[in-house]
C-alpha cells in the first residue's frame, strides 16, 4: 500500500479462509485485525482458527504501507564560513511529513549532519578551503526532498549573509563584517532582472546588520519584497552621515526570492 505524507494508514484487508476436517468454515482472528492503523514499514499479521477440538492453526503475513513522495523542501537555507568553522541554518516548511534534514558536504560527499534542527556548525573544515553544502528535508519512509546546494570558504568574509544566490522566503538579514575607521555605513539594495536595475533602498545603519521588511518607503514610493533577484552593497561611511564620505565598496551579493 503507498501513501503519501503519513506516518501511518488505516489498512483493510480480506480475512484468510479456514476449515475443520470435515470441510466446516471456522472463525479466524487476525492480530491486528482488518481496519487497524499500521505504521510505515512492514508489520507482521498473525491468524488464527480454532476447531471445536481445540486444535489451532495459524498462518502470518505482512503488511507494508510506503510512503514513495518527496516531502517539501528545505528553504532559507543561510551559510557563514569562518577560518575554523562553517554555519548552516535553514527554515523546513510545516509538514507533519518531514523528519529531518540531511547535510552532505562536499568535496568528498560526506553526511555532516543528519536529524532534527535548523541549524548545523561544521568544525571539520580547513581554513581556505572552499565547501559545498548539500541541504535536503527528508520525511519517515527517509524519502528525500529537492536538495538545496550552498557554496562557502572556511574564511572570514566581508559579506557574512545572505552569500551569493541564496535563495530566500523571507525578508533575510543583511550582515556584513564591521571596517576599521567605518562611522556607519550605506546599505542599498537593487532590484534586478525583468528590466534595468532599480535602486528600491538605500539607508544607513551604525551596525553591521539590516534586517529586511516585507515592506518599506524609499524615496517617495512604496516598496515590497516581490518574488524575484536582488543584488545589495555595502560602503563603509567615514565621518558624519552630512558629509557624504565612502570607503572602498565593501562588497555585493545576490539573494533570489522565491515564492
Amino acid at each position: 500500500m503507498k501513501v503519501n505524507g503519513v506516518r501511518e494508514a488505516v489498512v483493510d484487508y480480506d480475512l484468510p479462509l479456514a476449515q475443520d476436517t470435515a470441510g466446516t468454515p471456522l472463525a479466524v482472528l487476525c492480530d491486528p485485525a482488518p481496519g487497524s492503523t499500521f505504521p510505515l514499514g512492514d508489520t507482521t499479521v498473525n491468524c488464527t482458527a480454532t476447531d471445536d477440538q481445540g486444535e489451532q492453526g495459524g498462518v502470518s503475513f505482512v503488511v507494508r504501507v510506503l510512503d514513495d513522495v518527496a516531502p517539501p523542501s528545505a528553504t532559507d537555507v543561510i551559510i557563514r564560513g569562518d577560518r575554523s568553522s562553517v554555519n548552516v541554518t535553514w527554515l523546513l516548511p510545516t509538514s507533519s511529513d518531514i523528519a529531518g534534514t540531511e547535510i552532505v558536504r562536499f568535496p568528498g560527499a560526506f553526511v555532516v549532519f543528519r536529524g532534527r534542527g535548523t541549524t548545523f556548525t561544521d568544525t571539520d573544515v580547513r581554513a581556505g578551503s572552499t565547501y559545498r553544502y548539500r541541504v535536503a528535508s527528508y520525511d519517515w519512509a527517509d524519502n528525500h526532498a529537492k536538495a538545496v546546494d550552498v557554496h562557502t570558504t572556511a574564511a572570514r568574509t566581508k559579506l557574512v549573509e545572505p552569500q551569493d544566490w541564496a535563495q530566500v522566503t523571507r525578508p533575510p538579514l543583511l550582515a556584513w563584517s564591521r571596517v576599521s575607521g567605518a562611522d556607519y555605513y550605506n546599505v542599498q539594495l537593487w532590484a534586478i532582472g525583468g528590466g534595468a536595475p532599480r535602486k528600491v533602498l538605500s539607508t544607513w545603519p551604525t551596525s553591521t546588520r539590516v534586517q529586511l521588511t516585507p515592506k518599506w518607503a524609499f524615496g517617495g514610493k512604496n516598496y515590497g519584497l516581490a518574488p524575484g533577484r536582488y543584488r545589495w552593497y555595502v560602503w563603509p561611511g567615514l565621518g558624519t552621515q552630512k558629509q557624504g564620505r565612502y570607503g572602498k565598496l565593501i562588497g555585493s551579493h545576490i539573494f533570489v526570492v522565491v515564492p
